[in-house]
């Protein structure tokens, strides 16, 4: 009797265990691994559905006479409960006049795709863009695109990084048009684009 009760322990802290090393803890939930998910595809930007209730470590910049707002706002998002909402109210000389960034590390013999949700009510152009954080500003992959009103999904991908970059920049450039446009489930990932 007492064997059989010390087998089921066993086996009940096996599972336990087992349980355990299966989930994460992910913002105050439990996360079970999905085993059809290639590790590689683990998001490597930080707060891609602007969830955080702030944009950080996202950074905007403008520069010469464009000017730019963002706020977070819950109605519309295509992922979570959040999405930032940007306004372009003067447009620059360039559209790399205003921006959204996130610095990343890239590793050699990787690729890496760049992908995000966005929609404009006036189609405007934004530019996505994987690039090196000091000049020169040659991309890695780059595209311009006329967002469309409703969510779609953009994406780039790089060839095989040459060497180790310990500071690229993954780049929204929206500076050569006044307008609006909402951004969403931004991703960077290491390997060819997964839908």
């Amino acid at each position: 009797m007492i064997f059989h009760s010390i087998g089921l322990y066993v086996l009940l802290l096996l599972l336990a265990t087992l349980i355990f090393f299966a989930c994460e803890k992910e913002h105050g939930e439990l996360v079970f691994d999905n085993p059809n998910e290639s590790n590689n595809s683990k998001n490597l930007l930080l707060n891609g559905g602007f969830e955080q209730n702030s944009i950080d470590p996202w950074y905007t910049f403008n520069v010469g006479d464009s000017v730019i707002t963002t706020e977070l706002v819950t109605t519309g998002a295509i992922e979570g409960k959040n999405c930032l909402h940007i306004k372009i109210l003067r447009r620059g000389l360039n559209i790399w006049d205003a921006g959204l960034e996130q610095r990343c590390i890239l590793k050699k013999n990787k690729v890496y795709t760049f992908s995000a949700y966005i929609k404009s009510p006036n189609n405007l152009k934004v530019k996505l863009s994987l690039l090196p954080s000091v000049e020169p500003y040659i991309a890695y992959s780059e595209m311009m695109i006329s967002a469309a009103n409703t969510w779609q999904q953009y994406h780039i991908t790089s060839r095989p990084m040459i060497q180790d970059v310990q500071s690229a920049l993954v780049v929204f450039h929206f500076a050569s048009d006044v307008g609006e446009f909402l951004v969403d489930d931004v991703r960077l990932y290491e390997e060819e684009y997964v839908p």
